[in-house]
């Protein structure tokens, strides 16, 4: 017996969907330049990045864990 056998097509996403998503961030070079920590820590949050700073050490740690789609392979949960 095949283990996926009448299980729906994954949802995967289109070019287009790709493209779409990469439009609706803003320009994240000006903001970045733009330097204003409100629009940065919005940027880093739908980015996926946090940013620690070791006062001692003076040193700022970043992490990311890039936002996941939802969708499940099987469907909508």
């Amino acid at each position: 017996m095949e283990p996926l056998k009448g299980l729906p097509a994954p949802n995967l996403t289109s070019e287009a969907e790709v493209q779409a998503a990469a439009d609706s961030l803003p320009d994240v070079t000006a903001v970045i330049k733009e330097g204003d920590p409100e629009k940065l820590s919005g940027l880093y949050g739908e980015l996926g990045i946090e940013l620690k700073y070791d006062k001692a050490k003076e040193v700022v740690y970043a992490t990311t864990s890039p936002p996941v789609l939802s969708d499940c392979v099987r469907g909508e949960i």
